[in-house]
């Protein structure tokens, strides 16, 4: 890890990369500046609507024409609605909510080790710190209410494709706003997985589809009950930053780790092609094609990705407990 030596309680040079961290301290400046327009909007001073010419309101919703349907047309439309707008500032407003917690976070962990222990860690420990409290509320939250409206009030029964909400709207402009977030931090703090960018990429194309069409939305809220198992991933990561390896806890957390991945995450997707592709499937066949390929597509390929990410965990299991030796690394970071 890089290491800084202190003199006193002044912050010396750091180490050689110097422009990175001045580039990440630019962009804290960037999106401190971001975070006070946001809360002006927010609060009213400083007014964003869409615009449209002269003579013409904004119409509130439109529906997607789905007997002749064009891509461009039904996006073009929904883009210029009163919908969109508020799915924009939901999101903006989520979007800098996540960092301002995120450097909530990151002030109270440094005043909660002292500065020494803060700094000693490296400047990617220190982003993860204080990303980890941002990804479990959102994984808390979209995982909850996924389970909410899917297994308990059985919201989708009986109109599984068409079923769509106000508040299944704010959820996904919360969720997209968590994966830009985080693909931000991930960017900026280097070293992530590259399947969590194809991850979040196709997170995000869900979301956009949904909310265009106000379609999908079953598949979306499903999906989301996934992310409950980044819990025991955050706390996996904070025991190995701090070296509580070896012990009860660990041992006990790698095991509800491993097997949260495959209840969930490897039961989740095919639950899903379940409902639509069999029990529902001529309806499906009436789904516009976009909606049907992405269904197709989607899914899928963040199934893959979970069967990846499970089989990996097992051999971190196997390695880790079961022959109780060190802690090998692993980057899964969703």
């Amino acid at each position: 890890m890089e290491r800084s030596e202190f003199d006193g309680d002044a912050i010396p040079f750091v180490d050689p990369k110097t422009q990175k961290m001045s580039n990440q301290r630019s962009l804290s400046v960037i999106l401190f500046l971001a975070t006070l327009f946001s809360l002006l909007v927010a609060n009213g001073y400083i007014e964003v609507s869409v615009h449209v010419k002269p003579g013409q309101t904004v119409p509130d919703d439109v529906e997607a024409d789905l007997v002749n349907f064009s891509f461009v047309k039904s996006v073009h439309a929904f883009l210029g609605t009163g919908r969109f707008e508020r799915l924009l500032l939901d999101t903006i407003f989520f979007f800098f909510g996540f960092w301002i917690l995120h450097y909530a976070t990151a002030f109270t962990w440094k005043s909660f080790l002292g500065r020494q222990t803060y700094y000693s860690f490296s400047v990617r420990d220190r982003f993860f710190l204080a990303q980890r409290v941002p990804s479990a509320l959102h994984a808390l939250l979209v995982g909850v209410y996924g389970i909410k409206v899917v297994f308990i009030d059985w919201q989708f029964e009986g109109q599984i494709f068409t079923h769509y909400t106000p508040e299944i709207q704010r959820l996904i402009a919360f969720s997209t706003a968590y994966e830009l977030y985080d693909m931000l931090i991930m960017y900026t703090q280097t070293g992530a997985d590259t399947l969590m960018y194809y991850h979040h990429i196709c997170l995000i194309l869900s979301y956009f589809l949904c909310v265009s069409f106000k379609r999908m939305s079953f598949m979306v809220c499903s999906m989301l009950i996934t992310e409950l198992t980044v819990l025991p991933t955050n706390l996996h990561n904070y025991l190995k930053m701090f070296d509580w390896k070896g012990n009860a806890l660990f041992e006990w957390n790698q095991t509800v780790r491993l097997w949260s991945f495959i209840l969930i995450r490897l039961t989740i997707p095919p639950f899903v092609f379940y409902h639509v592709l069999w029990l529902n499937f001529d309806a499906f066949m009436n789904e516009v094609w976009l909606c049907r390929y992405a269904t197709y597509v989607l899914p899928t390929l963040l199934f893959v990705m979970n069967i990846w990410w499970t089989q990996q965990l097992i051999k971190l299991y196997y390695i880790n407990v079961s022959h109780k030796s060190p802690v090998a690394d692993d980057h899964n970071k969703d």
